[in-house]
């Protein structure tokens, strides 16, 4: 897969945005990369770089916390994810690239419209049910595999426990290390990773390091809450141009350009 200049330096900047934004709110990383990545190439290698680049931040963040894991609550969750997993990332390899970036718009146009009308959660006095446990880590799982947007769900799962703030950010920074971990290994199966996307992904990851390091430096400088509401916002507007749009006029590149001619050969003989 070939980038161009002017493509390497958007992804660069992106992913520094989207750091920034995780950092200075607390969500957002594939979120936002996800809703702004898509106008500069296609959606599958998009959501191989948000995965590939999203792990060692993750990782970092899991290592931090580590020492605050609720082991006994994050088995089901995980389990629950791991089954779904699969599943989204057969959504992923096999969904025509215009339904996927309608599909990932939309999911990002919800959880952008969740953000801004619903009030701050106050956890339960007791752990949510089992049920609710499963539901939150298979959709999360699913979400994880099809569009990289895997947060949001078992993070909304995770406001409702009766734990601190580091033992929530231990299970999340957790569950998302373990999700993603297997997923970058699921993805290695199919045909879509290549040398140039694992290049690109560990390429920008010093950008969102950075990114995250700046969004520090923000959350002290300005109101938290409002910059919080014009990231929604930009999210919302983004997300409808690709419901709208769906998948840009790019021209196939790489691993695509390869399976499209593997197709036209079959078609041939």
């Amino acid at each position: 897969m070939e980038f161009s200049v002017s493509v390497m330096m958007a992804i660069a900047l992106i992913i520094l945005f989207s750091g920034m934004v995780q950092s200075a709110i607390g969500f957002g990383y594939a979120l936002v990369a996800m809703a702004l990545l898509p106008f500069f190439l296609e959606v599958k290698p998009a959501n191989l770089i948000v995965s590939y680049s999203a792990f060692a931040p993750i990782a970092l963040a899991a290592w931090v916390y580590r020492k605050e894991m609720a082991r006994e609550s994050i088995l089901l969750a995980l389990t629950s994810a791991l089954l779904a997993l699969p599943l989204g990332i057969a959504v992923l390899v096999y969904v025509d690239d215009d339904l996927l970036v309608r599909l990932t718009g939309f999911i990002i146009l919800a959880m952008a419209i969740d953000g801004l009308v619903r009030k701050t959660t106050v956890s339960a006095e007791s752990p949510t049910s089992n049920l609710w446990t499963v539901i939150a880590g298979a959709a999360s799982g699913f979400l994880a595999g099809a569009v990289t947007i895997g947060g949001p769900p078992i993070a909304i799962y995770t406001a409702r426990q009766p734990w601190s703030p580091k033992k929530m950010k231990a299970f999340l920074t957790t569950f998302l290390l373990v999700v993603t971990t297997i997923k970058l290994f699921g993805l290695m199966t199919t045909n879509l990773v290549n040398r140039e996307i694992l290049f690109v992904s560990a390429l920008v990851i010093p950008f969102a390091f950075l990114g995250g390091q700046i969004g520090v430096w923000i959350s002290d400088k300005i109101n938290p809450r409002l910059f919080r509401y014009l990231i929604l916002g930009m999210l919302s507007v983004s997300s409808t141009l690709m419901i709208i749009r769906g998948a840009p006029d790019i021209e196939p590149t790489g691993v695509e350009n390869t399976q499209y001619k593997h197709e036209a050969q079959a078609s041939v003989s």
